[in-house]
C-alpha cells in the first residue's frame, strides 16, 4: 500500500467514490463487505470503517442494519444538489491535489451603478467594494474573479481576505449565513486581459459564470463573476458550499 500518499482510509474512500461515480457500483447496489474490502485492500476492519464513513459523510452510501452498505449515488441527483450550493475555490483546488493561490489585480471602493443596485437590492450609489483577481492551481491561472461587495454587509473587506478565503470571512468572519447562489452562464471570446491573465490565446472562447449570492433572509449579499477556460477547469466552485 506504499503507493498511496494519502491516509490509507482516504485513499481508499477516494478509489470507492470513484468507482461508485463511474457506475461500478450504481444506486440502489450494495458495496461488497467489510472482510471482501479488507482482503481488497490488505487493510484493518477499523480502516475499512473510515473509509466508508468519508462515503456516508459525502452523502455517496448509507449502512443498512443487517444489510450492508447500500449506495445512493446518482449522477443527476448531483447535478440538482451543485445547482443549490457553493464550495469555495481552495477545496476544490484541495480535492484535487492543487495548491490554490491568487493574485490580487484591483482593489476599490465604487458606487453602485443602477444595475449593480438593482441586483443586489441597494440604494443608487451605494459603496460596494470592487476587485479582480486571478485565482491558480499549482501556479497555473485558473480563473479569472471580478466581484462586488456591499460596504454595508462587508464594511471590513480588504486585501488580505481575497488572499486567504473569502467565504471563511463571510461565514466566520461576518457571521453571514450564505444558502445558494442565481447563476447566468455565457460564453465570451478572451480579449487582451483575458489573454494575459488566464494565458489562453487571444480570442478563444471562455465562460463566464456570473452568481448573485443570497442570505438566509434570501437576500442578496454579492455579485461574482468567474471565467475560464472549461477544458481546463469545471465551475463545481461557484455550484457548492463547503
Amino acid at each position: 500500500m506504499s503507493k498511496y500518499s494519502l491516509p490509507l482510509y482516504q485513499s481508499i474512500a477516494k478509489e470507492l467514490i470513484q468507482e461508485i461515480e463511474s457506475g461500478t457500483y450504481r444506486r440502489g447496489e450494495f458495496l461488497p463487505t467489510e472482510a471482501k474490502l479488507c482482503k481488497k485492500y490488505h487493510v484493518s476492519r477499523v480502516t475499512v470503517r473510515q473509509a466508508i464513513k468519508i462515503l456516508v459523510d459525502e452523502g455517496y452510501v448509507v449502512k443498512t442494519q443487517g444489510s450492508g452498505t447500500r449506495v445512493i449515488f446518482s449522477q443527476h441527483l448531483k447535478i440538482l444538489e451543485r445547482s443549490s450550493k457553493i464550495i469555495p475555490f481552495s477545496k476544490e483546488m484541495e480535492l484535487i491535489g492543487k495548491n490554490s493561490s491568487s493574485k490580487i489585480k484591483t482593489l476599490e471602493l465604487i458606487n453602485s451603478n443602477k444595475q449593480l443596485s438593482k441586483e443586489l437590492e441597494l440604494e443608487l450609489h451605494s459603496p460596494v467594494f470592487f476587485y479582480e483577481r486571478i485565482l491558480y492551481g499549482d501556479d497555473y491561472p485558473y480563473c479569472f474573479e471580478q466581484g462586488y461587495m456591499p460596504v454595508k454587509y462587508f464594511p471590513d473587506f480588504n486585501l488580505d481576505v481575497l488572499l486567504t478565503s473569502k467565504m471563511y470571512y463571510i461565514e466566520t468572519i461576518r457571521k453571514i449565513i450564505v444558502v445558494y447562489s442565481h447563476q447566468i452562464v455565457q460564453a465570451i471570446l478572451a480579449d487582451d486581459k483575458l489573454h494575459k491573465n488566464l494565458l489562453v490565446p487571444l480570442n478563444s472562447p471562455l465562460l463566464d459564470v456570473t452568481h448573485i449570492t443570497y442570505n438566509d433572509h434570501n437576500r442578496p449579499i454579492m455579485k461574482t463573476s468567474v471565467i475560464f477556460d472549461s477544458n481546463i477547469y469545471e465551475a463545481n466552485f461557484i455550484k457548492y458550499k463547503s
